[in-house]
């Protein structure tokens, strides 16, 4: 095969002297990563199937089947070994399915894991693919403080300050008069701080 000239949209055109064939490269690598560039700007922006299709130059329909295996994609975070003094961690529920985040002391996440409840074995998870903080900060739940143990047995575990707060709040709010609760919630915001 050798160069022949370039199509009217300026793509390489190929020929082959023995055949005299001629065709066109597909670039499968430069496509796919166009389709999955338009599949997360649907997904993570406001714009309609419709409009990101336009983006492509297909149909809707023909867009919905084009980026069909980018629903397959499984995002991982790389880490880098690098050991982090301070790790958060907590859960969020959506759907029926709790999603475990650990981030490191700036808001950069280290790792996540799917799971149907806060377990220890969740956890473990978790905290296997991460080194061992100096400090964990977490809302103090069983399965947190387990995994933890089990995991990061030296690592000093520090109950998240927000989630203390609430604690002491509900338990004070309905029990007294209200200046008694405005005293004792001046009391463990000075604390806190």
């Amino acid at each position: 095969m050798r160069k022949k000239g370039f199509t009217s949209a300026g793509r390489q055109r190929w020929h082959c002297d023995r055949c005299r064939a001629g065709t066109v490269a597909q670039r499968v690598d430069l496509t796919r990563m166009a389709e999955f560039r338009a599949f997360l700007a649907w997904i993570t922006g406001r714009s309609t199937a419709a409009q990101a299709a336009a983006g492509l130059g297909v149909s809707r329909r023909t867009f919905a089947r084009r980026v069909a295996w980018c629903w397959n994609v499984r995002p991982s975070i790389a880490t880098d070994g690098a050991v982090c003094h301070v790790v958060e961690t907590d859960g969020t529920y959506a759907h029926g399915w709790c999603m475990l985040i650990a981030v490191d002391g700036g808001g950069e996440p280290l790792g996540w894991q799917w799971c149907d409840a806060e377990s220890r074995a969740a956890y473990r998870r978790l905290f296997g693919r991460i080194p061992m903080p100096d400090v964990l900060v977490a809302d103090g739940g069983a399965g947190c403080l387990a995994a933890a143990g089990d995991e990061w047995p030296d690592a000093r575990v520090q109950r998240c300050l927000v989630f203390m707060f609430n604690v002491l709040w509900a338990g004070v709010a309905w029990c007294f008069p209200l200046d008694v609760q405005l005293f004792f919630r001046s009391v463990v915001i000075f604390v806190m701080i």
